[in-house]
C-alpha cells in the first residue's frame, strides 16, 4: 500500500571504479555500492554517496563511505567497521556490533556518529518480488544511532533508531528485498524499499590471492617488501603496475627456494600513490595485492 515518492538505482562496483580521491578506502574494501542517495540535515548535506565494504566468506563489513559536499569529494573511513552480515547465518542468530566515524568539514562542522547494531535472523520462508520467488532468511537490524555535530563552541547531539529488514536468498549475492524504517517517538515509518532487479555482473575481487603472499607493511614507506611461501621446484616472478595497468616495474624472477622467502623491491623512482603487486608461478597461480606508497 506504499506509494513511492521517488525511485533510484543502486549498483555494486569495484572500489577502484570510484573517484580516485577515495583511494584510501580502496585499501580496506572489496566492493563499493553506488547509491545515488544523499544525506541532508541542518548541519551538512552530502550527495552522490558510495558505501565501501570489506567482503569475506565470513562477513560483510562497512568500512566507510564517500560523497560530495558542495561539489567536493570527501572520503570517510570508519573508526570501527560496522558488521552488516555474519556467516554462517541461521534462524535465531543474534550478533551485536558497533560502528563509528568522525570527520570534519573545514569551516563548517565536525560530525561524529556512533552506531550500535543488533542483527537478528528472525524468520524464514518464501518471498516474491518483481525479480522472482525465493526461499530466504530474513535478518532484522535494530540500529541505535547517536549523531553529534560540533561547531565552534557548540555541540548538538541527536539520538534515533533505524530498522533494516533484509531477505537473503542462497546464491543471490545481495538481498533480494530490503526495507528500511525510522523510529521517531516510538512510531516506525518506512523510508526505503528496494529489491534486486537483475543478476549482478561479476565483480572482480579487489585483492584476488591464490598464492600465499604477504606485505611487510601497508602503507609502504621506503622499499616495498613482501614475503612469499614458495613450493619446492616452483618458479615465481613479480611485477608492479599502476591502477591504469601501466607496468612500473617489469616482470622479475624471484630466486627459487622452498619455504618463506623475503623479496625487496626498490621504490626510489616511484611517486606516492596506489600500485598493484602481481606475483605469478609457473603453474598459473597468481596473487594481486594493492599497495599504498607514501614518499
Amino acid at each position: 500500500d506504499l506509494t513511492a515518492m521517488n525511485t533510484d538505482t543502486t549498483e555494486w562496483i569495484d572500489p577502484t571504479d570510484t573517484d580516485p580521491i577515495y583511494f584510501f578506502l580502496w585499501l580496506y574494501s572489496d566492493v563499493a555500492e553506488r547509491t545515488g542517495a544523499g544525506i541532508s540535515n541542518a548541519f551538512v548535506s552530502i550527495e552522490d554517496i558510495y558505501n565501501f565494504y570489506e567482503r569475506t566468506s565470513g562477513h560483510l563489513d562497512q568500512v566507510g563511505f564517500g560523497g560530495t559536499i558542495s561539489g567536493v569529494s570527501l572520503p570517510v573511513l570508519y573508526d570501527d567497521a560496522e558488521r552488516i552480515y555474519q556467516f554462517p547465518m541461521n534462524y535465531n542468530d543474534v550478533v551485536n556490533t558497533f560502528g563509528s566515524f568522525n570527520f570534519t568539514v573545514p569551516g563548517l562542522v565536525t560530525w561524529k556518529e556512533e552506531r550500535e547494531r543488533t542483527n537478528t535472523v528472525d524468520g524464514w520462508g518464501t518471498i516474491t518480488t518483481p525479480y522472482g520467488t525465493f526461499d530466504a532468511l530474513r535478518q532484522r537490524s535494530d540500529i541505535n544511532i547517536i549523531d553529534t555535530f560540533s561547531y565552534d563552541i557548540f555541540t548538538f547531539p541527536f539520538t534515533y533508531i533505524t530498522h533494516e529488514y533484509r531477505w537473503l536468498a542462497p546464491g543471490e549475492g545481495i538481498p533480494v528485498f530490503t526495507v528500511v524504517s525510522q523510529e521517531v517517538l516510538g512510531i516506525e515509518t518506512t523510508t526505503q524499499v528496494s529489491y534486486k532487479s537483475e543478476a549482478p555482473l561479476a565483480i572482480q575481487e579487489n585483492n584476488p590471492v591464490s598464492l600465499p603472499v604477504y606485505l611487510l607493511s601497508n602503507p609502504v614507506e621506503g622499499d616495498l617488501t613482501f614475503y612469499i611461501l614458495q613450493s619446492q621446484g616452483a618458479q615465481y616472478s613479480f611485477s608492479l603496475t599502476d591502477l591504469s595497468g601501466k607496468v612500473v616495474h617489469p616482470e622479475t624472477q624471484i630466486p627459487s627456494a622452498a619455504g618463506l622467502q623475503q623479496v625487496v623491491c626498490s621504490t626510489d623512482d616511484f611517486t606516492s600513490g596506489i600500485y598493484l603487486l602481481h606475483v605469478h608461478d609457473d603453474s598459473g597461480n597468481t596473487a594481486q595485492l594493492k599497495c599504498l606508497l607514501l614518499r
